[in-house]
């Protein structure tokens, strides 16, 4: 309630939603990863991905303590470039990058990650035509895991692609591979799933000899830490930061028991979707013939814009006298009949209570588009302070590209 309270004197918009970012949370789950990922194995790094959760605030507090930028496209590339980040500490991914991009990422001596031939045909002809550029790039590997279907990243290691560059870039000699990096997405996540990709890019790196390897990267990808709630909606055992960062750490130390290149890992949701919530409004509680629905001031959209099938965990602030309810659904602000945020609430229930979506920093503020609301604002809390880091966007700035 104080919180509540504090943020709606700052906005003076009793019926205005709002998140809300963790700065206690932000911190705890970069230094709980790291402390894993160092434990046998002391040379790690965290390149925090991008894609997931570009605010500037959140973005700032992971590279002051230590991570680098992880980007998949030019906007997220000058997005790190403006807060700060030396453009050395920024690994540049992605299967669609443009040749301008590229160039202009290999000339701030930023590490390129090599998808495919068409970029390695276009990096080749740049390093021939500017001798004096010296490159840092990484071989992006497509491989299969035990338990996984083909992945479509990367260069591929069975029909000879990844050795084909790899064998091109040795003879150019302002070129040099600093890094090996490999993406999955596996539908359980699994410890084990990440041991075989470290595995892999060990075995990959001793077979081509690279003598100045700086590092193995393994990718993102990572489950978040989540209320109890979400993780009984998964089939699968949700690992702890520590059970992925320690496998990570114990395959490195048997890779290379006398040292070796950093670990590095791509964590997005791993260290933002449990450091922010959405606190919306109950606006109205329709009475309609078939069933009672309540109507909120949020929308799927700020809490799931992947549009999952999963339940968001939540709670709810009780401000008013409400009338008790068995399995009422609370729908959103749109005119979709599908914007649905909770399917079945059981229990009191008023009009001007205040619905607070947990574990949402992850994708929420990057996906929602711009339908029937423009975004609402964002507020970090650390300790006392409450800080506006987000103001809400207007009609004017959604309108503002528009000639």
């Amino acid at each position: 309630m104080d919180l509540i309270n504090k943020i709606e004197a700052q906005i003076n918009e009793a019926d205005c939603p709002f998140y809300v970012l963790d700065m206690a949370q932000v911190k705890a789950n970069y230094n709980r990863f790291y402390s894993a990922l160092t434990s046998h194995y002391k040379q790690a790094k965290i390149a925090y991905s991008y894609k997931t959760n570009y605010m500037p605030h959140l973005c700032e507090t992971y590279h002051k303590l230590g991570a680098w930028a992880e980007v998949v496209s030019m906007m997220e590339y000058q997005i790190a470039l403006k807060n700060g980040v030396n453009p050395t500490e920024i690994l540049y991914n992605g299967p669609a990058k443009k040749f301008r991009e590229i160039e202009m990422a290999l000339r701030n001596q930023s590490v390129v990650h090599i998808d495919h031939l068409k970029e390695w045909e276009w990096i080749k002809t740049f390093a021939v035509n500017n001798p004096e550029v010296l490159l840092r790039l990484a071989l992006r590997l497509n491989f299969k895991l035990s338990d996984q279907n083909a992945s479509r990243f990367g260069l591929s290691l069975e029909n000879g692609d990844l050795n084909t560059v790899a064998n091109e870039i040795s003879a150019i000699k302002n070129a040099t591979v600093v890094g090996l990096h490999c993406h999955f997405t596996t539908k359980d996540r699994s410890v084990k799933s990440y041991r075989e990709r470290v595995k892999k890019l060990i075995v990959v790196a001793k077979n081509l000899k690279i003598s100045n390897l700086e590092y193995v990267d393994v990718g993102g990808g990572f489950f978040s830490e989540m209320p109890e709630m979400l993780e009984n909606q998964f089939s699968a055992d949700i690992p702890t930061l520590e059970e992925y960062g320690t496998a990570l750490s114990e395959e490195m130390k048997m890779g290379f028991p006398n040292g070796g290149p950093l670990l590095v890992v791509e964590p997005g949701a791993a260290l933002s979707a449990n450091t922010m919530q959405f606190y919306c409004k109950i606006w109205e509680i329709k009475n309609l013939h078939h069933a009672p629905v309540a109507i909120c001031t949020g929308s799927k959209y700020n809490i799931k814009p992947t549009l999952h099938n999963l339940q968001m965990p939540y709670k709810v602030v009780h401000l008013n006298e409400g009338q008790s309810f068995y399995k009422i659904a609370v729908a959103g602000y749109t005119c979709k009949e599908d914007d649905v945020l909770i399917y079945e609430y059981s229990g009191p229930l008023a009009e001007g209570d205040y619905l607070v979506f947990q574990n949402i920093g992850a994708y929420s503020l990057v996906l929602k588009p711009p339908f029937i609301e423009a975004d609402f604002p964002v507020f970090a809390v650390e300790e006392e302070n409450i800080t506006l880091v987000k103001r809400r966007q207007t009609f004017e700035d959604v309108l503002s590209t528009y000639l």
